[in-house]
């Protein structure tokens, strides 16, 4: 999470200019994804998400039991990270929003912890989407 959202920063501080485009941006979280599972595939087969973990409980492919703590143990690593990301660049987040967080506009510095739909996105949407990509996690595992 450390690596994944000090590229998030970089990209919304930057606003998708420079070292900040897109590409660096997929390139950089990539990069975070692959190292966390690198680095925690021995110690938990490289379970790095709620939903990967979820998703393998639900196809049999996990124990149950396990689940609480891995789940836990994720979200706290997340917690953890992103007072580092905030630190590291609290400077540039208040020269951009002039120390106001906002979740969108072009002063917003939200987006580099949190994402969020298009403004024209409904809640049903928004909801219909997620369950799209936890089915899909399911379906990757070849459950149904």
């Amino acid at each position: 999470m450390l690596l994944g959202l000090s590229c998030n920063a970089v990209f919304v501080l930057s606003r998708g200019s420079g070292m900040g485009n897109p590409a660096v941006l997929s390139i950089g979280w990539g990069f975070a994804v692959g190292s966390g599972i690198y680095i925690a595939g021995g110690a938990s087969g490289g379970h790095i998400n709620p939903a990967v973990t979820t998703s393998l409980a639900l196809c049999r492919l996990f124990p149950w039991d396990k689940v609480p703590l891995y789940v836990l143990a994720q979200y706290l690593g997340a917690f953890v990270a992103c007072p580092f990301v905030y630190i590291a660049y609290v400077d540039s987040m208040n020269y951009i929003d002039g120390g106001i967080r906002q979740t969108s506009g072009i002063n917003a510095t939200a987006g580099i912890f949190a994402t969020y739909p298009m403004p024209h996105v409904s809640t049903g949407g928004a909801f219909a989407d997620q369950v799209k990509l936890f089915t899909t996690d399911i379906n990757a595992y070849g459950c149904f």
